[in-house]
């Protein structure tokens, strides 16, 4: 059977409250098992809208699958409006430290200069320049 794009996202949307219902039923247990009955009680409610929220999204899927020919469903075709880039790494940031005694310390990296800083001054107070 083909799918359209309609119906792809009604199963990618049902597919995603149906692991929140999941996640929210194992809060729920755990809350109860813990006697945490205001957070089991707030948990079941949401828990019951979710549900709710569900069932008319299966009816509105329900009514798009046999309420529109085929034909039609098929022309919908639905692409994302966006781009998930991948993501890169930013340029190496440098950092330089100047202790209380006016002694600077700064190194290729700011991870080099911090444990340095680490090693000579401890974990005192120290005031820190990012560039």
């Amino acid at each position: 059977m083909k799918s359209d794009g309609v119906s792809a996202a009604f199963s990618l949307i049902l597919e995603e409250i149906q692991a929140v219902e999941s996640q929210l039923n194992q809060e729920g247990s755990a809350a109860f098992n813990k006697s945490q009955y205001d957070d089991a009680e707030a948990i079941s409610s949401a828990g019951k809208k979710l549900k709710e929220f569900r069932s008319k999204l299966e009816k509105l899927q329900s009514e798009w699958s046999s309420g529109i020919d085929i034909k039609t469903r098929e022309r919908v075709k639905i692409e994302p409006g966006y781009s998930i880039r991948p993501h890169s790494k930013s340029a190496r940031t440098g950092i330089k430290v100047t202790l209380a005694n006016g002694a600077v310390i700064q190194r290729e990296t700011a991870a080099q200069t911090m444990a340095e800083t680490i090693e000579y001054f401890g974990l005192g107070v120290c005031a820190a320049e990012v560039f």
